[in-house]
C-alpha cells in the first residue's frame, strides 16, 4: 500500500465512522422514544423465547397461550419491580425533606454544627492556609447566623409562585412578577404574584 492509499482509506473510514456517529446521534434525539416501545418489545419477546419454547415442549399447551401467559408475568415482574422502586423513592424523598425542613427551623444549631464540622475537618492544611480558611469560615457563619431570621420564611403563601410556573407555557416570553411584605422579625406576611 502506498501513502496515498492508506490515507484515502483512512479519510473513507472516517467519514464512514461520522455518518454513523451522526445517524445514531439523530435517532437518539428524534426517533428513541418513538421506537422505544419496539424496541422494548423486541428485547422481551427475545428473553421470552426459550422459556415459551422450553414450556411448549414439555406441556401440551399452545404456543400462544404460553407465550401470552409469558408476557402477562413478565410485565407484571416489571411493573411490580418498577412500583416496589417509586414507593421506595417516595419514602426516601419524605425523609429527606423532613430532615430539611427539620433542619432549617432550628437554623443556628445547624450553622453551628456546619461550621464546627468543617473547623474540625481543614487541619490537614498547612498552618498559615488553615489559620487563615478558619477565619474566613468563622466570619462566614457569623454573617449568616446574623441573617438568620431572614431565611425564616412561611412556605404556604409561596404557593401561587408554583402555581404561576405551572401555567406559563413554553416557548412564550411572559414576566413573572411577585412581592414580599415582612414584619418586624422577616416573617412573610403578604405575597403577592402573577404573570
Amino acid at each position: 500500500m502506498t501513502k496515498i492509499e492508506k490515507r484515502r482509506r483512512f479519510i473513507i473510514n472516517t467519514v464512514y465512522f461520522a455518518i454513523i456517529l451522526g445517524l445514531f446521534y439523530f435517532f437518539m434525539r428524534f426517533a428513541f422514544w418513538t421506537c422505544f416501545p419496539f424496541i422494548l418489545a423486541f428485547f422481551i419477546a427475545m428473553a421470552l423465547q426459550r422459556p415459551v419454547n422450553w414450556i411448549t415442549k414439555k406441556t401440551p399447551l399452545k404456543k400462544g397461550l404460553v407465550s401470552g401467559l409469558a408476557v402477562l408475568l413478565a410485565l407484571t415482574a416489571i411493573m411490580a419491580v418498577l412500583a416496589l422502586i417509586g414507593v421506595r423513592i417516595v419514602e426516601e424523598l419524605r425523609g429527606f425533606i423532613s430532615l430539611i425542613t427539620a433542619k432549617l427551623d432550628n437554623l443556628p444549631v445547624f450553622l453551628k454544627q456546619t461550621e464546627a464540622w468543617i473547623l474540625e475537618n481543614i487541619h490537614f492544611l498547612p498552618d498559615s492556609i488553615e489559620t487563615m480558611a478558619a477565619n474566613s469560615i468563622r466570619e462566614l457563619f457569623s454573617r449568616l447566623g446574623n441573617r438568620r431570621r431572614k431565611w425564616q420564611i412561611e412556605y404556604r403563601p409561596l404557593y401561587p409562585l408554583l402555581s404561576a410556573f405551572r401555567r406559563m407555557e413554553y416557548g412564550k416570553s411572559k414576566s413573572l412578577y411577585f412581592s414580599c411584605h415582612f414584619d418586624f422579625d422577616y416573617r412573610l406576611l403578604l405575597y403577592d404574584g402573577g404573570l
